[in-house]
């Protein structure tokens, strides 16, 4: 289902990317919390839950956005 959705692309070609903040976030870390990788991540959020979002963003987020506040050995990309 999620790889059959088509990309947004901008006229430029590169990809309309909202942030992961608020609802979304809070939605991305409790899956990361049941230890699902970025792909599965991905999939679910388009899938389950009808969030429109770049598989690039959600990388994005999971490695250099999240809160500082993770727990010991997960390191940036250990979900993805």
């Amino acid at each position: 289902m999620a790889l059959e959705v088509p990309r947004l692309t901008t006229a430029e070609t590169s990809q309309l990317t909202d942030p992961i903040t608020g609802e979304l976030a809070d939605l991305v870390e409790g899956m990361i919390g049941r230890k699902l990788n970025g792909r599965q991540i991905w999939t679910e959020l388009m899938d389950h839950h009808d969030y429109l979002v770049t598989y690039d963003s959600l990388r994005h987020y999971i490695r250099y956005t999240r809160p500082l506040s993770r727990p010991k050995g997960s390191g940036p990309g250990s979900v993805l």
